[in-house]
């Protein structure tokens, strides 16, 4: 349910914002005049080394268990899909463009690993298995490209990205902690990241890239072993975001009432989140205790975004009779 929610509740703010925003008079003619415009895109989307780790210097969630360190990966791969509104700022856009995207990774189960060690020296595993991991990946966008210099322009933007996984029927378990095949585990990453960057394009190629030294927002991982019932929260405090993109267009097609035009992209992201993660037992009155976590999240895309322009006849005067 509450992923139908954040699905449905982007393509309204997608819908709803833009005529909002041409509602103001900032815009005047240019909203008018770019009202009609939207594109889609798909894309494939492969992570390579993702995962998350915490990290205790104590390494002690109870004195019974003496988790000192738990290492997360998991692969991903899967399509996304997409859709945006850029709006035109100024009569001509010598105030750039503003552009608002949202996208929607289909949910994906792929294999996952867990590792859990002591504060021995050497660490000594205490639990080792594999899951099936489910991932539901999903952003929303809003980003201002102004011109700067012939064909270069300055990003700045905002991103709000939410990254789920939800851990079911683990397998291949070494170790002890009580650990059953009715665990289960989910970690939940909200970031709030605000970006800047710069792109420049000539003869249908673009190529840009944005970024910023340090990630806003939440993280919570939850995880049943056994008997021991885990529940970890923290805002994040550091980190970074790195995004490289290329796309090429191809020339526009022409038909009645309609222009479009197809282009081919491919880019690649980075982002690394660390908090301060206060780790309790359910089961125990025991205080949180405190974990160095990070979350290090690499994927790349490709694929392909079609661009519409198309203009609506004026059926006003054929049609007011139908108001009377």
């Amino acid at each position: 349910m509450r992923k139908s929610l954040i699905f449905i509740s982007l393509i309204v703010v997608l819908i709803v914002v833009p005529s909002m925003v041409c509602a103001q008079a900032l815009f005047g003619k240019a909203c008018k005049d770019d009202a009609n415009k939207f594109f889609v895109t798909g894309a494939w989307v492969h992570s390579f080394e993702t995962g998350y780790t915490i990290d205790s210097e104590a390494g002690n969630i109870t004195a019974a268990t003496g988790v000192r360190t738990g290492k997360w990966a998991y692969d991903y791969d899967t399509f996304q899909v997409g859709f945006g509104l850029p709006i035109t700022l100024g009569d001509e856009g010598q105030f750039g463009q503003f552009i608002i995207s949202g996208t929607y990774a289909l949910p994906v189960s792929s294999d996952g690993e867990e590792l859990l060690t002591d504060a021995a020296a050497p660490p000594t595993s205490l639990l080792s298995r594999k899951w099936s991991a489910d991932t539901t990946y999903g952003t929303l966008e809003g980003v201002l490209a102004y011109p700067v210099y012939d064909t270069w322009y300055a990003l700045a933007g905002f991103r709000w990205v939410s990254w789920q996984t939800t851990y079911k029927n683990p397998k291949d378990s070494n170790g002890g902690l009580g650990a059953t095949v009715l665990d289960e585990a989910d970690v939940s990453v909200n970031g709030y990241v605000p970006f800047i960057g710069v792109m420049t394009s000539m003869r249908g190629l673009t190529v840009g890239a944005v970024g910023i030294p340090t990630t806003l927002g939440t993280v919570e991982h939850r995880e049943t072993i056994g008997a021991l019932r885990l529940k970890g929260k923290g805002d994040l405090d550091g980190g970074y975001f790195a995004e490289v993109f290329l796309d090429y267009s191809t020339p526009t097609f022409e038909m009645p009432g309609l222009s479009a035009g197809i282009s081919v992209f491919c880019k690649a992201s980075w982002l690394r989140t660390t908090t301060d993660l206060k780790l309790e037992e359910l089961s125990t009155p025991i205080a949180p205790q405190e974990y160095d976590f990070a979350l290090q999240r690499n994927l790349f895309f490709v694929g392909g975004k079609a661009t519409f322009d198309f203009t609506l006849p004026d059926l006003w005067k054929s049609s007011r009779i139908l108001y009377y």
